[in-house]
Parts: structure tokens; C-alpha cells; sequence
């Protein structure tokens, strides 16, 4: 025991200087570890009037009307001065003096974050100024895209102390335009499809007028001039026979064609007129066929003139009628 404090004594010293050296560095560590969170403190606080900024031009979004038409020009406007006011906010976060790791690192995730708001407002701004069929479910696409990376920015940053993002009401923007682009995309595509319709019919309607048209042809002078020469009526209801065979396949073509919503009326005058010339035929045929069966015109001429004028008069209405159609395809 006398050795050792002979020891002690003799590396008193020694002990004392090491026992210094010892809780100098722990002091060093305490301080540089309290410069460093003081530090990052500044710094956070030095990004927080970058923050408010950010968090007011997010939000702003929650004024926008979500009643979406086909002029959102207030809406537009909002999500253009949003884009600018960004830019302005990217400069500011530029000028920053920024002197560690912490900082230059929230600084950067911070400007990637406004450059992703960018593109999700000009996404919006376009979805809405240019609507059509062939990009609508494009945007949907990026707008669920951008909005997704830009709330991931978001919480990333939210890890490093920042806390930027959306209220419940303004994310509620996102959904109802994503909603209403879905919706656009099934009206147009029907509306599509009903034009494409409506363009076959009014194509297969002027093709039936027409072709009905050239069956029309007034048989009155032929029957006179038979009568007169004397000859037989076969010519005549040969051609007749030619003729309905013609019109049925006309008819047949009409009964085919498809009616789109709003030209149901049309449809049933063109069939209308179809059966005012079959009528017309048919009272045609009876009448040529009773004065070919006649002894001769003389001694029937009364009953054979009237059946010739009821025939004729239903010609008439089938001129009638196609005119009507005529002039009804104007409408088109």
C-alpha cells in the first residue's frame, strides 16, 4: 500500500494532465454538438418565411370554384398567379445564405418541391384550357402522377423539420378536377359515338331520298302512248315489277339503318313516304292491269280514267313527301 501512493505521488502530475485532456474533450464535443443544433435551429427558422409562403400559395387553391365547365378562366388565373408566385419564391429561397449540410439540403429538397407544384398547376392549367377526347385521360394520369410526388416532396421534407403542404379543403381541388376530367372523357366519348351515328344517318337518309327519287318517274304519257298504238301492257308492268324490286331494296336499306337519339322523326317520315309509294304502285298496277283486261278503253273509259287519277294523285303525295324530306335534310 506504501508503494502505491509512493506511485500515486509520483504521477500526480501526470493523472491530473490526463484527467484534463479528458473533459476538455468532453467539452468539445458538448459544445460542437449544442453549435450544430443551434445551427440547424437557425437554419430551420430561416426557412420558415419560405414556408408560410409556400403553405399561403398551396392553400390559396381552396377559393378556386370546383364546379368545373367548359370556361374556368377564374380558376385558370388562380393556378397561373400560383405558378408565378413560386417563381418568386424559388429566387427568394436562392438568395438565401445557407453555410452547412442541413441547410443546403432543405434548400434543395425545398426547390424540388416548388418546381413539382410547377408542374401540377400547369398540368391543371392545361387539362382545363384544352379539353378534348385523345388527352383528357392524359392529364388524369399526371395530375394523380404529379400530386403524388409532390405530397411525397412533402413528407420528405417534413422529416428535416419543414412542414409544407396541403389543407383537406384545397386537396379536395385535385380530386374534383380529376373527377370531372374522368366525367368529360365519358360524355365526349359518347358524344362521339352519337355524332358518328348521326353522321351515318343523315348519309343513309339522303341516299334513300335520292334513291327513291328515281323511281318516280310519271308513267301517265307511256299509258297513253301504248293505248294509242295499241300494244300490249307488259312493257309497262315489267317495268313497274323493276321498280318495286328497286324499292324494296331500298326499303330493306332503310329498315337497317340505325336511329340516333333526336332522329326519330325524320326515320318515320322517310318510312312514311316508302309507303306512299308503295301505295302508289300498287294502285298504279291494279289500274294499268283492269284496263288491260278491258274489252277496249272506249267502253270502260270512265272506270279506267279513275283509277289512272287515284293513281297519279298518290304519286303526287310520294313528290310531295319527298320534297318535305329534302328539304327537311337542310336541317342537317
Amino acid at each position: 500500500m506504501e508503494n502505491l501512493k509512493i506511485k500515486f505521488r509520483g504521477n500526480h502530475k501526470f493523472i491530473v494532465i490526463l484527467f484534463l485532456l479528458v473533459l476538455l474533450t468532453l467539452l468539445s464535443i458538448i459544445f460542437i454538438y449544442n453549435y450544430k443544433l443551434k445551427n440547424n435551429v437557425k437554419e430551420s427558422n430561416t426557412f420558415d418565411h419560405i414556408v408560410d409562403e409556400l403553405n399561403t400559395i398551396n392553400n390559396s387553391i381552396e377559393e378556386c370554384s370546383t364546379e368545373f365547365t367548359l370556361n374556368n378562366k377564374n380558376t385558370v388565373t388562380t393556378l397561373k398567379n400560383n405558378i408565378d408566385n413560386l417563381e418568386k419564391v424559388k429566387n427568394n429561397l436562392r438568395s438565401l445564405v445557407i453555410v452547412d449540410d442541413y441547410g443546403r439540403e432543405t434548400s434543395s429538397k425545398i426547390l424540388s418541391s416548388i418546381e413539382s407544384a410547377q408542374n401540377l398547376y400547369n398540368c391543371c392549367i392545361s387539362s382545363l384550357e384544352y379539353q378534348n377526347i385523345s388527352s383528357t385521360s392524359d392529364y388524369v394520369s399526371k395530375i394523380n402522377e404529379q400530386q403524388f410526388d409532390l405530397l411525397k416532396s412533402y413528407v420528405d421534407l417534413n422529416y428535416l423539420g419543414i412542414e409544407i403542404g396541403f389543407t383537406d379543403d384545397s386537396l379536395i381541388f385535385f380530386d374534383k378536377l380529376i373527377n370531372y376530367l374522368s366525367n368529360l372523357e365519358t360524355l365526349t366519348k359518347k358524344s362521339n359515338v352519337n355524332t358518328s351515328q348521326g353522321e351515318l344517318f343523315i348519309k343513309s337518309f339522303k341516299t334513300a331520298i335520292n334513291d327513291l327519287s328515281q323511281l318516280t318517274e310519271n308513267l301517265e304519257p307511256a299509258i297513253s302512248k301504248v293505248r294509242e298504238d295499241n300494244r300490249s301492257f307488259d312493257a309497262i308492268l315489267k317495268d313497274l315489277a323493276d321498280k318495286e324490286s328497286k324499292y324494296l331494296s331500298i326499303k330493306s336499306s332503310i329498315n337497317s339503318i340505325s336511329i340516333p337519339e333526336g332522329y326519330l322523326s325524320y326515320y318515320t317520315s322517310l318510312i312514311d313516304t316508302c309507303n306512299l309509294y308503295s301505295n302508289y304502285l300498287k294502285t298504279l298496277k291494279v289500274a294499268i292491269i283492269f284496263e288491260k283486261s278491258s274489252s277496249n278503253y272506249e267502253d270502260n273509259k270512265e272506270s279506267i280514267d279513275k283509277n289512272y287519277k287515284n293513281a297519279f294523285s298518290k304519286l303526287d303525295d310520294v313528290n310531295d313527301s319527298l320534297k318535305s324530306l329534302e328539304k327537311s335534310s337542310e336541317n342537317f
